[in-house]
């Protein structure tokens, strides 16, 4: 039904939330796999995003913006090796 990879393979439809936003698809790829180590997939998949308590949630949610945030920075840390190692007055 979703043209999303993730909806197409695993029968799980992107969260509201997600849809709404239009958040990339690669963010509910890495929430996929935290909600696997996290042991809840099975739950995930059986009853969707909204089955899941406020206490895992939270947990998830953590992980997630743990693992995003360090995504971030080091591809900022990377595109900050570029600029550094560039001559002076030229950026890119």
């Amino acid at each position: 039904m979703w043209q999303n990879d993730i909806w197409e393979n695993d029968a799980v439809k992107p969260s509201r939330k997600s849809r709404m936003k239009k958040r990339p698809a690669d963010w509910e790829q890495l929430k996929r796999e935290i909600a696997q180590e996290l042991g809840l997939w099975p739950q995930v998949k059986e009853q969707g995003w909204s089955a899941l308590s406020a206490a895992d949630s939270g947990r998830l949610g953590g992980i997630f913006a743990a693992r995003k945030r360090a995504l971030l920075q080091a591809a900022a840390g990377e595109s900050a090796d570029e600029t550094a190692a560039a001559p002076p007055g030229q950026l890119f």
